[in-house]
């Protein structure tokens, strides 16, 4: 729940605008520590003032550099404050990008996005792929190619970076896809993924699940989210919490842990809290 907090004479730029945070956490307790210690986390007038600043003054990036140009469309600061057609989650996970080699080999779970095109802009060998299950599918975004992150039709090691933009909460089998992407990595390589985060439980909220090639809703109603090639959206499965950390490190995952990213220049921000979370799992 978000606390409001007020400080007379001060206005919310005057007392954030240097604010850029990006925190590396391992657990619940580590958050719940972290959030404790720094009011800020969940502060509604610095969660609104990075969204009216960036909307009135524009915001920088390590990826892209200045934008004045900022759309912002709604309150739901994680989806809706848009700058190069990206919106906040996404430029933070580019901002992971800044010290990667260029020659890097990344794998996109994504590839008619604005993100897409951002990476493949500035990485030669960035791929970016799509769930596209049938024939039709394949025909009508030819040449992306298709992609099953639980059963992906690339070698072993084949690449330094796999990139999940919500998408895992669309999988049917988490563990089934981490360990997949798992094996795409060659050691040392990491996995970035964003979805929607249970940040204040262990557990996953597990909303459907595949019973014999049928799905079961175990939650009503059914929840859809945008995809951008299919118009009637894609199905929630499951909505990952801290349990996530363990799941990647099953399968075979060396350091997984959760980056929390909150700033005031770079208009990264969201509604439940003032920041957005990464997943980073190193291979």
């Amino acid at each position: 729940m978000f606390k409001k907090r007020k400080e007379a004479g001060q206005s919310v730029a005057s007392r954030f605008s240097t604010h850029d945070a990006r925190v590396r956490l391992t657990s619940l307790e580590a958050w719940r520590e972290f959030a404790g210690s720094n009011p800020w986390v969940f502060d509604t007038e610095l969660a609104a003032g990075i969204a009216r600043s960036a909307q009135e003054k524009g915001l920088v990036s390590n990826f892209h550099g200045p934008a004045r140009e900022v759309v912002v469309s709604g309150v739901n600061w994680r989806e809706t404050i848009v700058a190069h057609e990206l919106n906040a989650r996404a430029r933070a996970v580019l901002e992971e990008f800044a010290d990667m080699d260029r020659s890097a080999r990344i794998l996109m779970l994504e590839g008619v996005t604005s993100f897409a095109l951002a990476v493949r802009g500035r990485f030669p060998f960035a791929l970016g792929a799509e769930y596209l299950p049938t024939h039709e599918d394949r025909a009508r975004f030819f040449p992306v190619p298709h992609c099953d992150i639980s059963n992906a039709d690339f070698p072993d090691a084949s690449f330094d970076c796999v990139v999940s933009n919500d998408v895992l909460e669309h999988v049917p089998d988490l563990e089934k896809a981490m360990s997949e992407t798992r094996r795409l990595l060659r050691d040392g390589g990491v996995c970035l993924a964003t979805f929607p985060f249970a940040a204040g439980q262990i557990e996953s909220v597990v909303r459907a699940r595949l019973v014999d090639g049928q799905v079961e809703h175990l939650i009503e109603p059914p929840e859809y989210h945008g995809n951008p090639v299919d118009p009637e959206g894609s199905l929630v499965f499951a909505v990952p919490g801290w349990d996530i950390l363990d799941l990647c490190r099953s399968v075979g995952f060396a350091v997984a842990e959760m980056i929390f990213v909150s700033s005031f220049p770079r208009a990264i921000t969201a509604t439940d809290c003032a920041g957005v979370f990464i997943l980073r799992a190193e291979a």
